[in-house]
């Protein structure tokens, strides 16, 4: 995880043919409550992709919507409101759409262009997305208008993304790449990032939400009510990287870490237990879905999938072993509704 999302940098995507599972003619104001596995992949059918509801107990419901020969660049958010959730597409060609799915399957074209769909606007009338620069070596924030499709590039000091949006303001949670500055392994040779997390006022005023700079910290999310911030975290003890979640109010203060993933991965015989992107916070607020890779061999090579289900406060964690019970091979996003 050296890169900023590891799944940015995963394969990208095609479609060709997109079906509904709730017909063309079908009138549905809201989206199923649930989980949403955001292009989800099987071993059946390794190269369709669909998003597809799931609920609490882990237990499938139909696919929102389809696609044939692709999948869907990483990320995607379900609308405020509940009615519609964005993602972006890739053709076979490498021509990105941004798109919104609505509850009966059908799917309209937002706006032409590839990156990551990390939030809708307090009053879904806008996206969130960053994705590459022109240059290839940076990242920039780009603001989308549901209705028109046109773009806002956000002037951000260098080095900074914003990510999520505040449920009821235009506050976000924006990302410092921290280049200069890592956390090295003296045995081993290599070095981690140590990104760190701020808080990004609409005047473009930027507040530290992570201020430790021998940690690593990405992947924001805030709660439904906005009150709170979930995050990944990470850190080194001796040669060893110990990832964890935190949760922290909506200001940065009290941060607790809420699970860590490298301890419950070697107590459950998984030395590779690994999450995958930003969380989604339950409606309630009282848990993340995370997605987890996990293996017995510390190595990528032979991972699984699995969906932990992390209580904020109390209560112990939940695995959905969507490899082994589902056969879904890969997720790029996930969300709660």
């Amino acid at each position: 995880m050296t890169c900023l999302c590891r799944s940015v940098l995963a394969a990208f995507l095609t479609s060709t043919l997109v079906t509904s599972a709730f017909g063309q003619d079908t009138q549905v104001a809201s989206l199923p409550k649930g989980i949403f596995l955001i292009g989800a992949q099987t071993d059946a059918a390794p190269k369709e992709c669909f998003i597809r509801q799931m609920s609490s107990e882990g237990k499938l419901g139909p696919a929102l919507i389809r696609h044939e020969k692709g999948s869907i660049y990483p990320g995607g958010r379900v609308s405020r409101a509940g009615d519609r959730l964005a993602y972006c597409l890739l053709s076979e060609k490498g021509e990105g759409q941004f798109r919104v799915v609505d509850s009966a399957g059908r799917s309209t074209k937002i706006a032409d262009g590839e990156g990551m769909v990390t939030a809708w606007s307090h009053d879904d009338s806008r996206l969130a997305v960053y994705r590459s620069a022109s240059d290839q070596k940076s990242f920039e924030s780009v603001i989308i208008d549901v209705e028109t499709g046109q773009e806002t590039i956000l002037k951000l000091p260098p080095e900074y993304v914003a990510d999520d949006w505040h449920p009821q303001s235009g506050i976000r949670t924006a990302l410092y790449m921290n280049p200069r500055n890592r956390m090295y392994r003296k045995k081993k040779g290599d070095a981690y990032p140590a990104r760190q997390l701020d808080l990004l006022d609409e005047d473009g005023t930027l507040k530290p939400i992570t201020k430790n700079p021998s940690t690593d910290n990405i992947w924001s999310r805030f709660s439904p009510d906005g009150k709170r911030i979930a995050h990944y975290g990470r850190t080194l003890d001796g040669e060893t990287a110990l990832e964890y979640a935190v949760v922290c109010q909506a200001d940065g203060t009290e941060p607790k870490v809420v699970f860590e993933f490298t301890k419950f991965g070697k107590a459950n015989g998984l030395p590779w237990f690994r999450p995958n992107g930003p969380p989604a916070w339950s409606p309630d607020g009282s848990t993340l879905a995370w997605r987890v890779s996990s293996n017995a061999e510390a190595t990528s090579v032979g991972e699984k999938l699995e969906l932990l289900l992390v209580p904020v406060d109390e209560g112990e964690p939940r695995r959905i072993l969507l490899a082994a019970d589902e056969q879904i091979r890969w997720v790029s996003g996930v969300d709660w509704r």
